[in-house]
């Protein structure tokens, strides 16, 4: 019997080592942050940093886009950044179509049943001005009736508390807050339970209807032009740059246009947000590019990135979701459609 303490051959340790590296490769639970670490993929390595954020590589390619030539030599060099948040942890009152969500206050009643209250300015009707006050089973009764009438899942409402002190509360509040933000400035979450549900008049959904999408008076224009090596404080990353233009449907002039750096596990979660939305519903999202394609260059992956958005791009009424025109920078303002609001 051979001896199972025996050494082994090299062949035998490479044979082990290519066995492992497939496993890790085929398996998706096992590729966080040491599988990155370990085989050098840029842009993956490190956990998510949640600090705030500092708006130093945005501010920074914004204003060499002005100049081409200054932008490309730019991006040639390493750019330094202290701190960075994924997108989809920022504040979303810049992207904003419909209405504006604040959490005023809680409190408990009698029964020690914890109640939040609730402003909504409307933007539709600078006259319209809703109050509200729910409890958190009120929001989960929402929550599934919009999934069965709409067939989209909206964002996952914020767990249950179990210490109902003072911060945890406001906390709680922040999160409905931010869930109730979502949902009424995505426009396929617009129908009669949301509008009962936040006390507004009947005649709001029929008046939002007659607003055209973002789509039917812009055209988008996005393109993957680049990539830059950036070295944060607590990690080092590869940041894509994506030249977003805004168009007037019907003339084509250029409105607007502005540079987005976004990481690939932006991309991530822009996409995985996307897929649980829209799960049962109509909507098919192009495929994401592979984690591994890493593996290949940063070009191959920009390229697959620039095809991502370019079919992403071409849904229909996909610049209607909340998400969408977050991770893509456009704010309202510049989509020129207080006209219409």
């Amino acid at each position: 019997m051979e001896d199972s303490n025996s050494p082994l051959t090299k062949q035998e340790e490479l044979h082990n080592i290519k066995k492992y590296c497939h496993l890790l490769s085929t398996n998706s639970e096992y590729q966080v942050g040491p599988f990155y670490t370990f085989f050098n993929i840029p842009g993956e390595a490190m956990e998510d940093n949640d600090s705030n954020t500092t708006q130093d590589y945005q501010d920074k390619l914004n204003q060499s886009g002005n100049d081409s030539q200054e932008r490309e030599r730019n991006m040639m060099l390493t750019t330094c950044v202290n701190e960075w948040k994924l997108f989809s942890l920022e504040d979303s009152r810049k992207y904003l179509l419909f209405y504006r969500v604040k959490m005023e206050n809680y409190h408990k009643n009698d029964d020690g049943v914890y109640f939040f209250k609730f402003s909504i300015f409307s933007f539709i009707n600078d006259n319209l001005k809703l109050t509200l006050e729910k409890r958190y089973s009120e929001f989960i009764r929402l929550e599934n009736k919009l999934e069965k009438v709409i067939k989209a899942r909206p964002p996952p409402l914020p767990g249950k508390v179990i210490v109902h002190n003072d911060s945890s509360m406001i906390e709680r509040g922040t999160q409905l807050e931010e869930w109730l933000t979502v949902v009424c400035n995505d426009r396929i979450f617009h129908c009669e339970a949301l509008f009962a549900f936040i006390n507004a008049p009947k005649t709001e959904l029929s008046q939002l209807i007659r607003i055209p999408a973002v789509s039917k008076t812009n055209i988008i224009v996005c393109q993957v032009a680049d990539h830059a090596s950036v070295n944060a404080k607590a990690e080092n990353f590869i940041v894509y740059n994506i030249k977003v233009e805004i168009r007037d449907r019907v003339t084509k002039e250029s409105i607007h246009q502005h540079w987005v750096g976004r990481r690939f596990r932006e991309v991530v979660v822009l996409h995985e947000t996307l897929k649980r939305m829209f799960q049962h519903y109509k909507m098919k999202l192009p495929e994401l590019p592979s984690k591994l394609s890493a593996f290949s260059s940063a070009e191959k992956r920009q390229t697959q990135l620039d095809n991502y958005f370019k079919k992403l791009l071409g849904i229909e009424e996909i610049l209607d979701v909340l998400i969408v025109r977050k991770f893509l920078n456009l704010e309202s303002s510049s989509l020129k459609l207080t006209k219409l609001l």
